[in-house]
């Protein structure tokens, strides 16, 4: 009986072998299929294309990014951090010293309008690169009027920062 039991298991895993083998040939024989360009660019030398892996702590290659962002903050966060435990720098002899070489211009700003704003968000192409807020055009698109309406305020009202002084 415990002969016929590994048999019958033997069987089941040769079985399930090639049952993984034959999905994963499909798998291939589909992304070849889809990819057959690039594929073939890479394989005669047109393409090339890099690989984006970065060593750890440890020593080890990793390509997984979030592995490599750690790495990065690990690394580069002394260096972004290096004045965090000082007083912020006053600016008072900075601009009496340097005051004369740096160049004075008025701005003239005109009132943002929430029409103008919807105007804007519905002429541009909204495949652009998020705005120095962090929002991009397809974001400010799909929010609620009243959000936008607080933007358009917020920008040219009387919560505009003087010239010179850091918002709070």
């Amino acid at each position: 009986m415990q002969v016929k039991v590994l048999q019958l298991q033997r069987t089941m895993d040769v079985a399930n072998k090639l049952a993984r083998g034959t999905k994963h040939k499909r798998e291939m024989e589909h992304h070849f299929a889809k990819h057959r360009r690039t594929i073939a660019g890479l394989v005669q030398g047109k393409q090339s294309r890099e690989l984006l892996a970065v060593r750890t702590a440890d020593g080890r290659l990793s390509t997984n990014l979030g592995e490599i962002d750690r790495a990065f903050r690990e690394a580069w966060s002394p260096v972004f951090q290096m004045y965090k435990d000082r007083p912020e720098p006053a600016t008072e002899e900075f601009v009496k010293f340097f005051g004369g070489y740096i160049p004075h211009c008025s701005m003239t700003t005109t009132e943002l309008t929430f029409a103008q704003l919807q105007k804007v968000l519905h002429k541009k192409q909204r495949q652009h690169c998020a705005g120095v807020d962090g929002w991009r055009l397809s974001e400010l698109a799909h929010q609620p009027p009243e959000l936008l309406m607080v933007s358009c305020s917020s920008l040219t009202g009387s919560r505009r920062p003087a010239c010179g002084h850091r918002p709070s």
